[in-house]
């Protein structure tokens, strides 16, 4: 089942369905897929099958939604008219043109250029539109959502535009490559895209190629919840930019989605972390061997995925490790704190909250949720011992820091320097002026719906350290 998630602020603290927990941090939106179109409208309608009940799939023959044929260009007087004349500029590849019909709550969190990038941003990855497939439309016609699956040159995609009264308030989209395929980027650089094929699931994953050659690798682990293979933050591919960057440097690699993004409906209460990362890294490990065994691999985790990759590294040896805005304490008492920044009046309870999530082992779960996820996955959370695995690991090790990341404190950067400062094996840095996903942004004045650079000294620091320890 695709979840549909419209687009609006939250906390990345929130509840962690199914057994994955969400990053925890201050206020962020949802992730989504690389055009940032993921995460909540105002006031659109969710998706069910009874909301189909007014206009039950409308064929892309019915007159308020088939294609028109004529080129429109009198203003819309009816949401079928504005989708009608949307899909017309969309497939042109420019909407810049109708962010003036975008809700108040839209215009407060995109202005017109992160509007055309959202809808438009992944056109030099997938092509153009070339046709729409069982358009139809959820709810009513006057305050509903159109409906449909986006055929481009190299991928599809299920969509929902949201519209209430002639006005757009909410978009979602949902990617899915069923096919490799190539994409040569301006630069010059390569970017492998395909199904990866994990058990029952299928992902997708892209692989950038760096030029140079046996260029080395690093696969890209993502923080918790659930995160496209760009680990897309609003509309910032943070993945994506990272990736892209390293490549432009000498570095490959590798990026797939979680199982949770698109198979939320199929993970179970009791699932832990081999469901949300270990059984899919391993698929991604698997493809590597297999594609490119000559490259050396490293292991770059981001968030959660600090703890993921200083695990991995102990179950698959890897040349390095690079460790980029996490923390080696404990996941519950970095949420405690976070929800005591913002509630300090009950400070306590979260505090007692974090104790217990600390001490679920997996004879003791059952069921009870900690800080909105289950203690079946506190209990698996609770075996990774981080700072050990990384000394037991004593590979070349990167730990990267801000101090404008507002997600971990001042405490998680001080357990680095004390565990880690005088080991030659790791590199600490601590930068002034990134946010938890990279882009200079001040999570608690900007939103993540406006464009941003991905700070080229970022990508210098991990494309210099992996590559003075590359073999030559």
């Amino acid at each position: 089942m695709k979840k549909l998630i419209f687009i609006a602020m939250i906390c990345l603290l929130t509840a962690c369905s199914n057994g994955n927990a969400n990053e925890t941090s201050g206020s962020s939106p949802a992730a989504s897929e690389s055009t940032g179109s993921s995460s909540n409208a105002e006031s659109a309608p969710a998706s069910s099958a009874s909301d189909e009940s007014a206009t039950q799939s409308q064929s892309t023959e019915d007159a308020s939604t088939k294609e028109t044929k004529a080129e429109i260009t009198s203003a819309p007087t009816t949401n079928a008219e504005l989708y009608a004349l949307f899909m017309q500029e969309w497939k042109k590849g420019d909407v810049t043109s109708l962010y003036d019909y975008s809700s108040s709550v839209l215009k407060s969190m995109f202005d017109e250029e992160a509007f055309q990038y959202m809808f438009c941003g992944n056109f030099q990855v997938f092509g153009e539109i070339k046709g729409v497939e069982n358009e139809r439309i959820l709810g009513k016609e006057n305050n509903g959502s159109y409906c449909g699956t986006l055929v481009f040159e190299n991928a599809k995609a299920d969509f929902q535009l949201a519209l209430d009264h002639l006005q757009i308030s909410g978009y979602y989209y949902d990617l899915r490559i069923e096919k490799p395929f190539d994409v040569t980027l301006d630069n010059g650089v390569t970017e492998h895209y395909f199904p990866l094929q994990s058990g029952d699931f299928t992902l997708n994953a892209a692989y950038v190629k760096a030029a140079r050659e046996n260029a080395p690798t690093a696969l890209l682990i993502p923080g918790s919840g659930p995160s496209d293979y760009n680990e897309t933050i609003g509309i910032l591919p943070t993945f994506q930019d990272l990736s892209r960057g390293l490549a432009e440097k000498g570095i490959s690699s590798l990026r797939i989605e979680k199982r949770t993004f698109h198979f939320a409906s199929e993970c179970k209460n009791t699932d832990t972390l081999e469901e949300e990362y270990f059984t899919d890294l391993n698929s991604a490990i698997s493809w590597l061997e297999s594609e490119r065994p000559s490259s050396e691999l490293w292991y770059l985790g981001h968030s959660l995925g600090v703890n993921i990759a200083a695990e991995l590294i102990g179950r698959h040896p890897a040349k390095g490790l690079i460790l980029w805005n996490g923390t080696a304490r404990h996941l519950a008492d970095v949420a405690a704190d976070q929800y005591a920044e913002q509630a300090p009046a009950v400070a306590s309870m979260y505090r007692g909250m974090a104790e217990n999530a600390a001490a679920v082992t997996e004879a003791s779960a059952k069921g009870t949720n900690y800080f909105s996820c289950p203690d079946y996955y506190w209990a698996s959370y609770n075996k990774l011992t981080t700072l050990k695995s990384i000394r037991n690991a004593h590979v070349p090790t990167l730990i990267l820091n801000s101090l404008l990341d507002r997600q971990i404190y001042e405490a998680d950067r001080d357990l680095w320097q004390d565990s880690f400062g005088k080991d030659d094996f790791v590199k600490i840095r601590v930068f002034d002026d990134q946010s938890h996903v990279g882009y200079k942004i001040d999570a608690k004045t900007s939103n993540y719906y406006q464009l941003a650079e991905f700070p080229e000294e970022l990508t210098d620091e991990i494309a210099d350290f992996i590559l003075k320890q590359a073999t030559p």
